[in-house]
């Protein structure tokens, strides 16, 4: 009972988290990705049957598959491991298993690394040239990189194993009870966004016109100016 209240309390944070950490910073991949996972976790037989006659099929899904047959060899550890999950670094690195754990999780990080990475790339070539170099924009790619990371193994590891251990071990109440509070938690979080009066700027967006506003003092001025102009004009 205590490990179901635990996790009951986590799903009701973690949304919360996950949400701001999303507004801030471009992590969706990442948590489209779990998503996809754990969807083809729970319907793995459908999928393995759809994969087996389509190659194509096959391949998108491969990692999701293996991420099934690895819990169906042996189930989630004790949701404490996961919830300290990053301060149990090397543990995680030395242990076979918990290696084998880790870098299961790793594959679909990378996936979403790439995505992140194609993201970032379409924002510099919008956004950030041509005043703005390619080294100007590194540290907004190195904070993203790290803030995806540390998403997926402190929020989305305790997410998908819970999920996962759950539905292996035929607890589906406690599965629909922690589901229906992440529900409810992720219903509030966005309702509180979309109630603000003042928009969230995300960290890019501001170290971007911080930046621009160094290297053209100028024209920063005048755009700065023109926007009070057009902010006086709509007052009144």
């Amino acid at each position: 009972m205590a490990d179901f209240v635990a996790r009951l309390a986590f799903f009701a944070v973690a949304p919360f988290m996950i949400v701001g950490a999303a507004l801030l910073f471009p992590v969706w991949g990442a948590i489209a990705d779990v998503a996809l996972v754990l969807s083809v976790f729970l319907f793995a037989p459908t999928v393995r049957r759809w994969s087996a006659r389509n190659g194509l099929l096959n391949k998108v899904m491969s990692h999701a598959l293996e991420f099934e047959r690895f819990y169906a060899e042996k189930l989630p550890r004790p949701f404490w491991y996961y919830a300290l999950y990053p301060l149990l670094f090397p543990y995680w690195l030395l242990n076979g298993q918990a290696r084998r754990e880790f870098l299961l999780f790793r594959s679909y990080t990378l996936v979403a690394v790439l995505v992140l990475l194609a993201s970032l790339s379409w924002q510099y070539y919008r956004y950030w040239q041509p005043e703005l170099s390619p080294l100007h924009f590194l540290p907004s790619v190195a904070l993203a990189l790290l803030v995806e990371l540390l998403l997926v193994l402190a929020l989305l590891m305790p997410i998908a194993t819970t999920v996962v251990w759950y539905h292996a071990s035929f607890r589906r109440r406690r599965l629909v009870a922690v589901l229906l509070v992440a529900l409810a938690s992720t219903s509030l979080s966005l309702w509180r966004i979309t109630d603000r009066r003042d928009p969230i700027v995300s960290f890019s967006t501001r170290q971007r016109a911080r930046l621009r506003s160094e290297a053209a003092p100028a024209r920063a001025h005048d755009v700065l100016l023109h926007a009070a102009e057009i902010a006086w004009r709509s007052g009144g």
